[in-house]
């Protein structure tokens, strides 16, 4: 199943795919939504094991997303995914073929 498709990409019964985008550099903020950008770093936090950061380029900025999840270890799996495709465009990321358990 698509990345993008997953049901366990959510948090709360509500999608977290694509995240919302904050502006954290560049010349200017064109505020992105969807499946936008190249992906450049993905980091689960050791704080809450639950979310993971994302960041993307796009158009000459740069942009930070955040994506919550019900399940920890799903977490920890969709975050080991996006580290293997660093460079990706978002929509072929979000194309991707995921399983429910890593």
């Amino acid at each position: 199943m698509e990345l993008r498709k997953q049901p366990l990409m959510s948090f709360k019964a509500v999608s977290n795919w694509p995240p919302e985008w904050i502006w954290t550099f560049g010349a200017n903020d064109i505020h992105p939504t969807g499946e936008i950008g190249v992906l450049e770093n993905a980091r689960q936090s050791i704080v809450n094991p639950d979310t993971c950061f994302l960041t993307i380029g796009y158009a000459g900025s740069g942009y930070v997303g955040r994506l919550v999840f019900d399940q920890p270890g799903f977490c920890q799996h969709v975050s080991e995914l996006l580290k293997a495709n660093y460079g990706r465009p978002l929509n072929e990321v979000g194309q991707i073929d995921i399983a429910n358990t890593p």
